[in-house]
Parts: C-alpha cells; structure tokens; sequence
C-alpha cells in the first residue's frame, strides 16, 4: 500500500509538471505569435504551410538576444540601413547589422577584443539586462546586471521564474518576457514601450492592442476580405489634435451579414452615435459605452438587406456641449459628396511631373516649407496630387478650389507633424477641368494660413522635355533692387525657343544665400505662376525654367523674384511685348552687348552732383561710341568710395532707360551699352553712384537743351 502511495504521488508530480509545462509551452506560443505580427520575433525559417518555425525550445544565442534587444528598441530599420565597423570576427553575416548597432551604440562588448560570442548561449539575467535597457534603466545606477530578475520582478515583467539557481533559459522565455515587456511604461513615462514603438512608426498597430466593443454583433465567421472604405471629416473639437480616426472597413459575414468597424481614438467621456445618411431610417443607435482615451476599435453587424439600402453612413463622438464634436461621413454605396476622396484605388497610368503653384503666406512669419508638388494621372479617370511639405505642428488642413469651393472641398483635421510629411489626393478629372484654381490651405485660424495655390490653366514653369528649335537669345530686364543690403546681381537672362510650344529662360544671377524664387506675370499671375522648390545658395548661380507659349503670349511682362519679405527682394522684370510694338521706349537691360564699334569713340560733355560726404566722388572721363547694333557703347573711368551701386537711367522716370549693378569696385572703367531709340527720346542720361539717397555721386548727360 505503501509503494501504491508513492507511486500514485510520483504520478501526480510527472502530471502537474507536465501540465506546467504544457501552460507555458502554450504562453511561449503566444507570445511568438503577437512578437511575430509586429515583426519582433522572426522565427528560424518556415514550414511547409508558410507558417513561422519558432525553435521555442532551443537555447537563444548572444546574437539572437541582440537581434531582440535592437527590434525592440525600434532600431530594427537603421541597423540594417546603417554601415557598422565592428572588431569582431565571429558574428554571422546575418547578425552583423544588429551586433555593429548595439555595438556602436555601446548597448554591448565582445568576449574579447575581437571576439562577440555570438554563438554563445544567453542567461536568464543577462537577457532580462537587455530588455530593462530597452525600457530606459541603467545596469550601472537602477539595477545589478547579475540579479536583473530583482527589478525586472518589481517592474511586472517577470513573477519570480527566474533567480540565481535558473540554469535554463529558451527561447520560449525570450518571448515571454519581451512580450511581457512590450506592456511595461517606459523609465519616467506614463507610454509602454509598445506604444513607443507603434507611435515611431517601428512596429504596427494590431487589433488585438486596441479595445474593441461591438454593437449588435451576430455570430457570424468573416467571409471574404475586409474592404478599407473613404471617409471625410467634419470636426468641431475645440484642440485639432484630439480626435483621431484610423479608418473604417467593412467586412462580409458568412451568415447574411455585413460587418462594419470603426478605429479611432477619442477624449475620454464620448459618446458614440451611428446612423444611415441622411434618412437615419435603416439603423440608428447610441452605443452603450464612453470612450477611453485609448485607440478602440467599434464595430456593428448589418443584415446585408439593410446594408444594401445604406449610402452613406454617419459617425459622430460627441462629448455634449453644443459643437465639441467628431464627425465622419462613411461612403458606402454613394459616391462622395465632395470631389477629392482622399488616395483611390487607381493605378499609374503615366509619370509623376511637378505642378506650378504660388505660395500666399499669412503666418507672421516663413514658417512653411513645400518640398515638392507632384501629379500624376490614373487609370480610373482621376489624377493623383502629392504635396510634400514641412509645417509646425498642429495646423488643420483644406484643399478646394478658390473662391466659391463648390466643387472640391475637403478638411483633414488631423494636426500636422512638425517633421516632413505628405499630403495626397486624388480628384476627377472632370472636375479639374472644371475648375480655375486649386488651393491647399495649413491653418490655424481664418487669419493664419499658408496657402499654396495651383493655377489650372497657368503655364508649368519647371523644365519639360522640349528640345531647343532656335538659337537662345539675350533678353533686355529691369531690375528693382529692394535688398537690405542692395545685393543682387543679374548677370544675363536668355530666352530659347523649344519645340514642344515651351519657351526655356535661363537666368544667370549672384544672390545672397536662402532667397525664395518666385515667377509670375504681374500685376495678377492669372496666367504664369510658380514657386521654385529651392532658395539661393550665395553663390553664382543659373535658374533655368520652361514657360507655355500661349501663357507668354496672353501676359505682358514676366516678374522675376528673388525674397524673403515684402521690403528685402529682388525683381527682374522682362517685358514681352516686341518694344517696337508694344514698348517702343522699352529700356535696355544689359550692361555689354554683342555690338561692334562702328565709329570712334568721342568724349561726352557732362556734369555732376556730388552729396558723398566725404565729396569723395571723381570721373576722370567719359566717353560714347556708336555700335553696329543699334545701341550706344558708354566709358565711364571713375574713381569713387567702394560698394556703391550703380544706377543708369533718363531722368526722370527711368521709363526709357534702366540698368542697375551692385557693390561696384571702388575705381575703374565702367562701360555699358544704350540703345539708340531710347537715347532719341531722353533728355537727360544720369550716372548715379550711390550708397543710400543721402549718398551719392551722379554724372549726368544733356542730350536736349544744353544746361
């Protein structure tokens, strides 16, 4: 009886043994499953079905264990992006990503100077060290590296399972621990890392990390895949960042009903209200819980009899004091009110090409900045736009077409990034054809906004594909110079004739570094408009761009603009009218032409103002000399106080005449060419050295009555 006894209890101890094992067999597999959906926990190679292979009952490796520790750091991507420098020889060409980053980030060392031990087994203790690094404590300050289960058991990542007698560590442990990990808050904060990782954008968000209710819900099994469906906001939170929907899907059941949810995080204390749009006759109800300040998921089941009848579907969280609330409208049977449907399932159908567009900045100050601003055309009638922009944080966006907005209008109310971020859209094109403008608007208030504007009908001012179909030639400009500190320099501006109905400038210029550049038909833009994607540099550079013909045509001068405000720019001013048509008096606007001399030079009678302070102004001489071209060659040997602009033009108005240069040398020859149609016109030429109003040195030359 006595042997039955112990028998029957050696029996019992294999079975409660067993039955342990078997429980964390089964919390291993579990938790290798939820590390595997967020890409933490490969596996060792798959099976025949496609399914990860876990190993859960092998021993971990120092290279597996860092592998772990840099994918949960959220590290995963820049240590495979990165060139690492290690001194270790024994590291798999696998882990060499993963060691060089923890390496370099002093995260571990080797066993030796050149050894890792990568093959090396892992302890209990040294791979809870890892994962307590991972969440923000210090091995040197908030724990004992050899007794890591003393904080690790405080933190609730572990219950005691492991101690200075553990002998064996799997890798089944490993998943249970980083799972358990994965819940933890991070050293002085109030997020787990998890959601650390998920709010980097290093790991998704799953379903099975949300809270998750249902309303209505029947038994049936999903039959089919979960279709994503489009959605517009119409939000009256009073913070723009808080209210959130992640989207919305519908899902068929195996049983005659259809499946809708909703992924969204909202202030705590809202109710949850859906209802068919706008009849509110197919289905309407409040759900039966607040909201939680937590990313949720609601869902509902509609028969398909009732779901067939839906267009469109209403989504409010309302937090009760009139106007605080969340809406959406949910398209489903409808096609949307409004024309631009957030990215439709089109595909390509023809490359991406920039877009021209004007900038209207009503921020005190340049706060925005447009990478780039594409579209494309796709195959479902519908053209792709893809604004690429750097915005402070927490402005609201719109996009419509200016002024009335009755045929494009849609309102992201979710809150900038303050980092590089995309907007994308895609709109009809029946409906482009429709409209004259289309505006992207960042704002804050009706009074703080940067607005970027796209003229349909504008000529593309970027370079197209054209080849040259004539020589280039050099174009007669005016410059205004409104820089602080009289800085600018138009070196040559030329126009060439292409052969795709485009006409390509090319502008050769001296600015000072981090101008914007703007081109436009003044006074109105209505028909040449576009911003360049960048700013000067300082130095010499060459701005080349592509304008429709047709544009030129309908404008009458094109405007050039170099700026960083209203009162500190830099204007180039070309005038498209044939001057004997249009402008007869139209002013040269080079320095030095091509011309030949076609007669001797002859000295000028002259006389000048002198208000230098120091009356430190001289001309030595000053002569005119008749070219081959039409145009008058001009000497000026001058000896005058250095940096001083110079400023030719007909007294005066400078209607006829105009030439500007800046920080001339401080003595020299000066020569510049007039055309003889404006000298036949102009009574009075001035030569003026100037530092400010008060500061200057004019030579001037009669050509009508003798003064």
């Amino acid at each position: 009886m006595k042997r039955l006894t112990v028998l029957l209890m050696a029996v019992c101890l294999i079975l409660s043994m067993s039955a342990a094992a078997f429980a964390a067999d089964a919390d291993a597999l579990a938790s290798a499953d939820r590390l595997n959906a967020l890409g933490l926990f490969n596996g060792m190679g798959t099976d025949a079905n496609g399914k990860p292979i876990y190993a859960l009952e092998q021993v971990p490796t120092r290279e597996h264990a860092i592998t772990m520790l840099v994918r949960i750091l959220g590290k995963e991507a820049e240590a495979l992006a990165g060139t690492w420098e290690i001194p270790f020889t024994d590291v798999a060409d696998w882990a060499k990503p993963y060691v060089g980053y923890a390496y370099t980030h002093k995260l571990t060392n080797g066993i030796s100077a050149t050894e890792f031990g990568g093959s090396s087994t892992v302890t209990a203790t040294q791979y809870l060290t890892f994962v307590l690094r991972a969440l923000g404590y210090d091995s040197s300050a908030d724990f004992k590296w050899n007794a890591a289960w003393e904080l690790s058991d405080k933190l609730g990542i572990t219950s005691g399972e492991y101690n200075a007698e553990t002998t064996e560590f799997l890798r089944g442990d490993v998943t249970i621990v980083s799972n358990s990990a994965l819940d933890i808050p991070l050293k002085g904060s109030d997020d787990t890392l998890l959601q650390t990782l998920q709010n980097s954008g290093a790991v998704p968000v799953l379903l099975t990390d949300v809270e998750s209710r249902g309303h209505n819900l029947t038994s049936g099994k999903p039959e089919g895949e979960a279709k994503t469906v489009r959605f517009t906001f119409d939000n009256r939170l009073p913070a723009a960042d808080e209210g959130y929907i992640y989207g919305y899907s519908i899902q068929p059941l195996d049983n005659g009903y259809t499946r809708i949810g909703i992924e969204y995080v909202m202030p705590e204390g809202m109710d949850i209200y859906l209802c068919d749009y706008p009849n509110h006759n197919i289905f309407s109800f409040w759900t039966d819980w607040k909201t939680s300040n937590k990313r949720s998921v609601v869902q509902f089941d509609l028969s398909n009899k009732d779901f067939a009848k839906v267009k469109t579907i209403l989504c409010v969280f309302n937090n009760g004091p009139e106007g605080q609330y969340h809406g959406q409208y949910i398209y489903i049977h409808e096609e949307q009110t409004v024309e631009i449907t957030g990215v439709s399932d089109g595909k390509p159908v023809g490359a991406a090409e920039a877009i021209n567009y004007s900038v209207l900045n009503e921020f005190t100050q340049d706060i925005g900045i447009i990478h780039s601003y594409t579209k494309q055309p796709l195959d479902n009638d519908r053209t792709r736009f893809v604004l690429e922009y750097t915005m402070p944080a927490g402005l609201k966006t719109i996009v419509f077409n200016s002024p009335d907005s009755d045929k494009i209008e849609i309102r992201d109310d979710r809150a900038t990034p303050q980092t590089k971020n995309k907007l994308i859209f895609d709109i009809k094109n029946a409906t482009l054809a429709e409209i004259e403008l289309l505006t992207v608007s960042f704002y804050s208030s009706d009074d703080k906004s940067f607005l970027i504007s796209t003229d349909m009908e504008a000529a593309q001012i970027y370079l197209t594909d054209g080849k040259p179909v004539g020589e280039a030639k050099a174009m007669e400009a005016s410059v205004r110079d409104e820089l602080a500190a009289g800085t600018g320099t138009l070196h040559s501006l030329m126009m060439q004739p292409l052969d795709n109905g485009y006409t390509r400038f090319s502008v050769d210029y001296t600015l000072p570094a981090g101008k914007y550049i703007a081109v436009f038909d003044a006074p109105n833009a209505d028909n040449i408009s576009g911003r360049m994607p960048s700013t000067t540099n300082g130095a010499r550079s060459n701005l080349v761009f592509d304008v429709k013909n047709s544009a030129l045509a309908a404008s009458a001068n094109m405007t050039i603009q170099f700026y960083t405000s209203d009162n500190d720019r830099f204007f180039v001013i070309l005038n498209l009218k044939s001057p004997s048509q249009e402008a007869p008096n139209q002013a040269p606007k080079s320095l030095v032409t091509e011309g030949k001399p076609a007669g001797a030079a002859q000295a000028v009678d002259y006389f000048t103002k002198d208000s230098l302070s120091a009356g430190a102004g001289n001309i030595n001489s000053l002569t005119m000399q008749p070219l081959d071209n039409g145009y008058t060659r001009f000497a000026v040997d001058y000896s005058l106080p250095s940096s001083m602009n110079l400023s030719v033009f007909d007294s005066p108005d400078g209607e006829k005449i105009s030439i500007r240069k800046s920080n001339i040398e401080s003595s020299g020859s000066l020569v510049f060419d007039v055309e003889n149609s404006a000298l036949s016109v102009t009574e009075l030429l001035v030569i003026k050295f100037s530092i400010s109003d008060g500061e200057r040195f004019a030579a001037m030359i009669n050509f009508g009555e003798k003064q």
